[in-house]
């Protein structure tokens, strides 16, 4: 279970990621790639931020490559902004939580235009008559 704490180190962890990535750091490789959530270790030690960017097995390999690359710069500035005692070690990783829940959406509305639809009150009048 998450405690107070590490509910709010995630989310400045992610709002500085996410600043620092827009105006910051350089690398055109990172150029669409947001921020969509942080897990923070119960210590506070380590954070792997979850991101989403370029679609593609190779553009994914590409945005890792240069965060791994950025990961250095990343973690000074976060712990330039951030008040803590220590600055956690990032770690990176492509968020597949959006595709789960794109496909589930997707299954959803294909069930939704499967079912035949439902009969309206006007409907059920017509037929008493």
């Amino acid at each position: 279970m998450k405690g107070r704490r590490q509910e709010r180190a995630a989310s400045e962890i992610r709002i500085a990621v996410s600043n620092i990535l827009l105006r910051e750091v350089k690398d055109p490789r990172l150029a669409r790639v947001l921020v969509t959530r942080v897990e923070v270790s119960v210590d506070l030690k380590h954070a792997r931020v979850y991101v989403v960017g370029p679609v593609g097995s190779e553009e994914e390999r590409r945005v890792l490559a240069g965060l791994a690359r950025a990961q250095g710069f990343l973690r000074s500035q976060v712990g330039r902004r951030l008040a803590m005692r220590y600055t956690p070690e990032l770690s990176f990783a492509i968020d597949r939580s959006l595709d789960a829940a794109g496909r589930l959406e997707r299954l959803l509305e294909e069930a939704r235009s499967a079912e035949p639809p439902l009969a309206s009150e006007d409907d059920q009048h017509e037929d008493e008559q």
